[in-house]
Parts: C-alpha cells; sequence; structure tokens
C-alpha cells in the first residue's frame, strides 16, 4: 500500500488448528534482498494495519531443474482468542518490502461467502480461485486469460485468437469490458506468440 509495479510474485498457505497458525510464504525467483516481511493487522484488504509477527529470517529453495526456487518464509504460532477471531474474519496480511517494491497478500479464510481473489465473486461460485488482481471477470469468477489459456490444446495461433475472441465479445455484451478494452485484448492476442508448441520444460515462455 499503495499499489505498486513490482513484478514480483508470491504465494503461500496458513492453517489454523485451534489457537495454532502454522504458515509457509514463498517468494518466486528472489534469492535475497528483502528488508522487512511479516504478518500484519488487523486490517481489511487495502488498508494498513500494524506489525503482529516479525519475519527476520528466511530459508532459500533452490530451483528443481532450472525452474522455480526462491526464498521461504516458515513457522507457527500459539494466538490468544482475539488473534483467532482476527485471523477467522481475514483481517491479517502478509507484507514482504523489497528493493523494488512490496509483496503484500490479506490471509484469507476458505469460508464460501469468502472472497479470496477478490474479484467480486464469493468462494463458493468462484470457478477461477486464484485470480490475478485487477482483472475482470464473468459471473463465474473467471478472467478471459483462465479461460483461453495461452498454452492450451490450440492447433495454431489462430486458433488462440479466435477463442480470445469469441470471449472478448461476451465480455462487452455482457458490460464488463468497454470497447477499447475488448479491442485492446484482442490485440495482444493477435501480437502474442500463444498458440503456438509449448516451449521445452526448463525454457521461459515468451
Amino acid at each position: 500500500m499503495p499499489p505498486n509495479n513490482s513484478g514480483r510474485i508470491g504465494s503461500g498457505w496458513f492453517l489454523l488448528e485451534e489457537n495454532v497458525l502454522n504458515f509457509a510464504v514463498g517468494l518466486n525467483n528472489v534469492y535475497s534482498g528483502p528488508t522487512g516481511a511479516g504478518i500484519y493487522g488487523p486490517a481489511e484488504s487495502g488498508q494498513t494495519g500494524n506489525l503482529i509477527f516479525d519475519w527476520p529470517t528466511y530459508g532459500i529453495a533452490a530451483p528443481l531443474d532450472g525452474v522455480g526456487g526462491g526464498i521461504i518464509y516458515a513457522g507457527g504460532y500459539f494466538l490468544s482468542p482475539e488473534q483467532v477471531e482476527q485471523v477467522r474474519a481475514g483481517l491479517w496480511y502478509v507484507s514482504v518490502t523489497l528493493p523494488d517494491g512490496e509483496i503484500r497478500g490479506q490471509i484469507c479464510p476458505l469460508w464460501p461467502e469468502s472472497d479470496c481473489d477478490g474479484d467480486g465473486v464469493p468462494n463458493k461460485a468462484d470457478l477461477c480461485p486464484n485470480t490475478p488482481p485487477g482483472e475482470t471477470v464473468d459471473a463465474t469468477g473467471c478472467s478471459i486469460a483462465q479461460l483461453v489459456r495461452c498454452y492450451g490444446p490450440w492447433k495454431d495461433h489462430k486458433e488462440y485468437v479466435k477463442a480470445v475472441k469469441e470471449q472478448a465479445f461476451r465480455f462487452w455484451k455482457e458490460g464488463r469490458l468497454t470497447v477499447a478494452e475488448r479491442n485492446a485484448i484482442v490485440k495482444r492476442a493477435e501480437n502474442s506468440t500463444c498458440g503456438e508448441p509449448a516451449p521445452l520444460p526448463g525454457l521461459p515462455r515468451l
């Protein structure tokens, strides 16, 4: 907070059993440099809270076959009754500060009525539960990029572009996209390499 243009990506899990909270959080393809990390709250998504648990150290996961790897934070805490209620209410978040920006993620309880990816569709109706922030989704919680994956079962690039165009026009007709947004999505698909044969394992995808 506020949002930044960092390209860093993190993921993790939290397990609350009675008053014990265990966790593991990883930063993909990051091997050094965090200047601060920890659990903060209580705060809703988009708000800021106080530091609750500091993470002064981290582990390193080596890449496997040249893919993945990065920094890992892991551990567990005994929580007070008040802290348990805050976690169950989704009022805690993780923040890791790097030189090129902050990675932040809300610790969202997997209740059916929660919206853990923040796309406006509750978990119970969300068929794509990990939609990236800011993506436009349909009634099932899926973005066009999730419905039409770059390396899907396409015969060629032309078939991929056709599928993107169909979804973009559907989103537009449903009032989810403007004409300019629709056309920009189709243009990006046309300029991409999606639909072509997937790269060999270990090679980057353009």
